[in-house]
């Protein structure tokens, strides 16, 4: 069974390849070729489908091609991996509402695990629990879990669920290929056979055979003689276009009636093989022996065919197209037998190309004008004569014109300026021509010659006519006008710059308002004709060397825009100032032409057509991807038609477009991951990079990068790619021409890379592709480890405040415990020092007192001053016996105690005294310094008030704030004199060294007496 399916195919697809079919081509598109030059499985390609991503896949005679614009995947079967495709001869191929892909083969019928770029193969179920590995035509989905095929070995219809993977008969069918129709309305499901001698036609309704028909087989009235169908269209319930050896036929079933197509413009039409319709109704049928045609499915008539041209690198890939397909992106797709497959974009269509001939010869067209019938003259690099169209560019002729002796003139035209008469004037290197169109014969004619030589006055470079009428054309050496004053043109050298000596003169041109721009050499000259003169007045001249190759007025903002070897240029008429026109993203310096209409801006250049639409702020460059016949345009070959068609002169042929004319949106591109990489290592799960939407990695895995690319298939080479790490990057990056970028030493977290793209037109699409990853914590960087780890540090925190404050008590302690034994050692001392020293003391003043009562004067005097003596040490005993006693620590008691003392020496001396102390004081504790330097200036104080001051008064105030206790000592004295500082500055001076040894500040106020300020501060 499969050798006679293999040779059917065969017979079909190669029986009428080498038919030549000639006629002339409308070669609208541009078609991009796929062959196994640039990755696809094999040249025979029977079979298409875009899927859910964007990609298309390509079933082949020998192996599964996924393609995405750039790049093409191929699969094969490999009898050493038991998941690889299960047999490369493809039969079909289909997608499931989950995005699976399903391929039928001559095994069975294989399904594709995405995530690793494997097969999952299933046979045909048979009696018994068997699984038979057959040839298997998937047709289509009729439920989102159920397809049906044709198994080819039974011939019948069977049902496939991809749920449970298992099979079921649903009816006989007798042939082994043949396609499937749901009635929206009806839910009725028509099954079409082909690949045989007529067709069946079976209607089902619930899985339930309804309905059989049979049409042009063998014993069949229906038509003269049995038919052999190729392919089955239905376009409704009502329609079905069949493909056949006899050229298109549209059949009715519901009422058996039906209508054969197969001519166009004369010629017969036949081997049609496969055909698809379009969403505007027109059928694109493949053809064995000429390419493509296309259908008008309401008008019921061919309109166009694409067939291969040899010369044109863009036509169809053959003229034997096996299989036709439309893809979501508006792309026409045709398989071809042996030359791979082809595709274009019909639904953006904007251009369209006119070829001068189809033999082998230049189609670089140097030169394009309009007649005043509006046909389309083009002057051909290295041909004679000239290519003319007519209006509607269906017909074309070469005129090749004989000189005055009728040979043919083989001078090269550069220009042609058209006359009522029929006439045409030619430009040469050879001088200036008369065309006569009616005879063909070309007249020259003569003028002055500033320059004989070969680059003079006979090489005209440019040729225009004015707005009276009258024709100039410049010369290597001079400028010149011809008139028609008589029957014969008069021809004279024009205006005053033939005077300028050894000067050269190119492109020309007049607006709207008179002005007349002639290129110099090195200069730009601005002429007009003034009413009433003869000779044009030069306006001004401009120092411009830039080769020119157009201008352009517009009238509306009065400027005028001139096309050079350097970018565009721009001159304002109101002042006649010219300067350059900076244009974004152009990528062509040198204009060949340009021109703007309603702000759209149209730059001619040797990388393809600019575009820039000022409203919007939208631009592009096309190419040859979309439609034209080359890159590059050439110059003053431009011409504009009534109805605003702009046609163009290319390297490669004519192209012809309305600037217009709506400019659909381009298909929107999607973003792919192609590869991705971990430490700069292929990552090990990216089989289908594109199809990971989350990565985990460790904290080693912390540097990682990417390949990216977009799903599209037209301008891929066109998009920019802009790319964000959420988490990471503050805004979106911009990627290099590489597209590729790195991420290296990432922290660990959660991470989101988003990648986008932009078309040609700047579009953002839609389509963002996003991959989640996940860089693990490091053990020491997980919370648990952190909180654990915190845990210990605070336990050892705990443990080592524990043992800090143990040793300080401890320290404490013993430093306590000594000065326990120092204050007791005081103590014992000072109470030694109050009995020993003390009765000693008293003793002597007292046996001084008894003695000076005994003596005489002179010994009387000194036993006063012993018995004095003895009561100045025993009080100086007492004081240091208070500052060394333990008891006596605190603020109070030191209080008490200075109240006391200064109280008695205040009495002895006959001063009156107050004290200010405050009612409640706290419980402060002071050091033996505190109290022996506090004590020793007070006493000091008292002791100057009584000796120095004359007072008759003393107020002794304490203050005690939060921090700082202050003793204030006032007398109503006469105050320290500044003649008499010295008598008691020593002791001012030990006052104010006591009281910094204890960081207490004294101040001395000498006003109404003198006031004693003691701070101590405390805490």
């Amino acid at each position: 069974m499969l050798s006679k399916i293999k040779y059917l195919l065969l017979i079909l697809f190669v029986s009428s390849a080498n038919y030549c079919f000639a006629q002339a081509l409308n070669l609208q598109y541009n078609f991009k070729q796929l062959n196994v030059q640039n990755g696809l499985a094999q040249n025979i390609v029977y079979h298409f489908l875009q899927d859910s991503k964007g990609y298309i896949w390509l079933g082949t005679h020998n192996g599964l091609t996924m393609y995405d614009g750039a790049r093409a995947i191929s699969f094969m079967h490999d009898e050493q991996k038991a998941n690889s495709l299960s047999s490369n001869f493809i039969t079909r191929i289909l997608e499931d509402s989950a995005h699976q892909i399903w391929i039928g083969n001559e095994k069975g019928i294989d399904l594709f695990n995405r995530s690793n770029n494997t097969f999952s193969h299933y046979g045909v179920d048979r009696p018994g629990g068997k699984k038979d590995n057959t040839f298997c035509v998937p047709v289509a989905f009729v439920s989102s879990q159920e397809f049906w095929f044709i198994d080819t070995k039974t011939k019948s219809v069977r049902a496939f669920n991809i749920k449970t993977k298992t099979s079921r008969f649903i009816c006989d069918m007798g042939e082994v290929d043949g396609t499937i129709y749901i009635d929206s309305s009806t839910h009725f499901i028509h099954c079409w056979s082909y690949q045989s001698i007529g067709t069946i036609h079976l209607v089902f309704k619930e899985n339930m055979l309804i309905k059989k028909q049979s049409f042009f087989s063998d014993g069949n009235n229906f038509f003269h003689h049995p038919l052999q169908i190729v392919h089955a269209l239905q376009q409704n319930d009502s329609t079905t276009w069949l493909s056949t050896n006899e050229g298109l036929i549209c059949l009715n079933a519901l009422n058996c009636t039906y209508k054969t197509y197969d001519h166009w413009k004369g010629d017969k039409i036949k081997e049609l093989r496969y055909a698809a319709l379009s969403s505007d109704g027109i059928l694109w049928i493949g053809t064995g022996p000429s390419g493509v045609y296309t259908f008008d499915t309401k008008n019921r008539e061919f309109i166009s065919n694409y067939k291969n041209n040899r010369l044109d690198p863009f036509s169809i890939c053959s003229n034997n197209i096996v299989s036709v397909y439309f893809d979501k992106s508006g792309n026409i797709w045709c398989g071809s037998y042996g030359s791979g497959a082809s595709y274009a974009s019909i639904e953006s269509n904007f251009f369209a190309k006119h070829f001068i001939n189809e033999k082998e010869g230049s189609t670089n067209i140097l030169w394009t004008g309009l007649d005043n019938n509006e046909n389309c003259w083009c002057i051909v690099e290295d041909e004679d004569g000239f290519w003319v169209f007519d209006k509607t560019f269906t017909n074309s002729r070469h005129v090749i014109p004989s000189d005055e002796d009728g040979n043919i003139f083989s001078i090269p035209i550069y220009k042609l300026i058209f006359l009522e008469n029929g006439n045409a004037w030619c430009s040469t290197n050879k001088g200036l021509y008369l065309f006569n169109r009616t005879s063909n014969r070309m007249q020259r004619v003569y003028y002055p010659q500033l320059s004989e030589a070969n680059f003079g006055s006979s090489w005209i470079k440019d040729m225009i006519r004015l707005h009276d009428g009258s024709i100039i054309f410049s010369t290597f050496s001079g400028l010149y006008q011809i008139k028609k004053e008589t029957e014969h043109p008069l021809i004279s050298l024009y205006s005053k710059l033939n005077n300028i000596y050894d000067k050269s003169f190119d492109a020309l041109f007049q607006d709207e308002a008179g002005y007349i721009y002639v290129a110099g050499d090195d200069s730009l000259y601005i002429l007009k004709q003034l009413p009433g003169s003869e000779v044009p007045v030069l306006q001004k001249s401009i120092l411009f060397s830039p080769d020119i190759s157009q201008y352009f007025s517009d009238s509306i903002q009065n400027l005028v825009y001139l096309a050079t070897s350097e970018g565009l240029f721009v001159l304002d008429k109101n002042n006649f100032t010219l300067q350059k026109q900076t244009v974004e993203h152009i990528p062509f310096q040198s204009l060949s032409g340009m021109f703007e209409k309603n702000k759209k801006l149209w730059l001619f250049g040797e990388k393809g057509l600019y575009y820039y639409n000022e409203k919007n702020k939208q631009n592009r460059t096309f190419t040859v991807e979309d439609g034209l016949p080359g890159n590059e345009f050439n110059v003053s070959a431009i011409a504009f038609s009534s109805d605003g068609k702009c046609i163009a002169g290319n390297t490669n042929g004519l192209v012809s477009f309305y600037p217009d004319k709506f400019l659909k949106n381009l298909y929107p591109p999607r973003a792919q991951i192609e590869h991705i990489y971990i430490n700069d290592t292929l990552y090990k799960a990216t089989n289908s990079a594109n199809e990971i939407n989350n990565i985990h990695l460790t904290h080693r895995e912390n540097t990682f990068a990417f390949d990216f690319s977009a799903i599209i298939f037209q301008h891929n080479n066109d998009c920019v790619y802009e790319y964000k790490l959420e988490g990471y990057d503050k805004d979106w990056i911009k990627s290099s021409a590489t597209h590729f970028t790195r991420y290296s030493k990432i922290s660990p977290g959660d991470y989101t890379f988003k990648l986008r793209v932009y078309d040609v037109n700047g579009v953002i699409s839609p389509f963002t592709k996003e991959l989640q990853i996940e860089i693990s914590k490091a053990f020491w960087q997980t919370t648990f480890f952190r909180i654990a780890l915190l845990i210990i540090v605070l336990f050892i925190g705990w443990l080592f405040i524990k043992w800090y404050f143990s040793a300080k008590i401890r320290k404490q302690k013993i430093i306590f415990e000594k000065q326990q034994a120092v204050d007791q050692e005081r103590t014992r001392i000072a109470m030694e020092m109050h009995d020993d020293l003390g009765s000693g003391l008293t003793a002597i003043r007292y046996l001084a007192g008894s003695l000076s009562e005994q003596s005489s004067s002179a010994t009387k005097d000194n036993a006063v001053k012993i018995a004095n003596s003895a009561q100045s040490l025993v009080e100086s005993m007492n004081d240091i016996i208070w500052t060394m006693k333990s008891d006596n620590s605190t603020l109070q008691e030191f209080l008490a105690y200075t109240r006391k003392q200064t109280a008695e020496q205040l009495e002895i001396a006959g001063i009156n005294f107050r004290f200010n102390l405050p009612e409640n004081i706290p419980d402060i504790k002071l050091s033996s310094e505190q109290k022996r330097n506090l004590l020793l200036i007070s006493k000091e104080a008292i002791h100057n008030i009584i000796k120095h001051s004359g007072a008759t008064e003393v107020l002794v105030t304490a203050r005690i704030g939060t921090n700082y206790f202050e003793l204030k000592i006032s007398d109503n004295g006469k105050g320290i004199e500044p003649k008499k500082t010295t008598q008691f500055g020593n002791g001012l001076k030990s006052m104010k060294r006591r009281a910094e040894e204890i960081n207490g500040q004294l101040n001395i106020l000498n006003s109404s007496g003198t006031t004693i300020i003691l701070s101590l501060p405390f805490g």
